[in-house]
């Protein structure tokens, strides 16, 4: 509880004013700005991670995946994202699009979305693929990358005060799913989800 009260009073409410204040900024710049639309996504990125935030601290599910697939919460991610990086990006699903537990897919989308900012701002990668492939006894989600590779290091130890890698092995566990994560230097980056059968659907 402590924690939960101290993340509402910090980081929630530090997000707000920083919302508020960018919302202010983007009153005066001017409609017919190049930089209105980039505001504007941030906002509106920045408010869903509100919600996020605030959901998970109420223990609910992400509003992001309250209804629809894994795929269309990742569709809604790419186009949340700047052009330039959007071009980069892709998402690909192979086999018939199989019903998920909410909970378990809110996991699968979080890893996802980890894999995929950490491959654009990292990777310097001219292509990323998201790929989700449903199969008869198991879900693989894959994101891979042609980028530089994760430095060997950061594979064994993660980012200083990131908890990127770490927390994804944490999701996945948390779901009976197995993380494997692939990189080698100069040949880009691998992380594949595998989920069970069994796991696929709630009680």
């Amino acid at each position: 509880m402590r924690i939960a009260r101290e993340l509402h009073d910090t980081f929630l409410q530090g997000f707000l004013s920083a919302s508020m204040q960018l919302s202010l900024a983007d009153g005066w710049v001017p409609a017919e700005s190049p930089a209105k639309p980039v505001l504007r996504r941030v906002l509106d990125m920045m408010r869903k991670g509100m919600e996020e935030g605030r959901a998970a601290l109420l223990g609910l599910r992400s509003p992001i995946l309250q209804e629809g697939s894994l795929e269309k919460a990742l569709s809604e991610f790419l186009h949340g994202i700047p052009p330039g990086d959007q071009a980069r990006l892709r998402i690909v699903v192979l086999g018939a699009n199989t019903p998920l537990d909410p909970a378990v897919q809110e996991q699968l989308f979080l890893i996802a979305r980890e894999a995929l900012l950490n491959a654009l701002k990292h990777s310097e990668a001219a292509e990323v693929e998201a790929e989700i492939e449903y199969l008869p006894r198991k879900v693989r989600l894959v994101v891979r990358d042609t980028g530089r590779g994760i430095d060997p290091r950061v594979m064994h130890s993660g980012r200083k005060d990131h908890w990127g890698l770490a927390g994804m092995s944490e999701r996945a566990a948390s779901i009976g799913a197995k993380l494997r994560i692939w990189s080698k230097k100069g040949h880009g980056t691998e992380v594949e989800v595998t989920l069970p059968k069994r796991k696929r659907s709630g009680p």
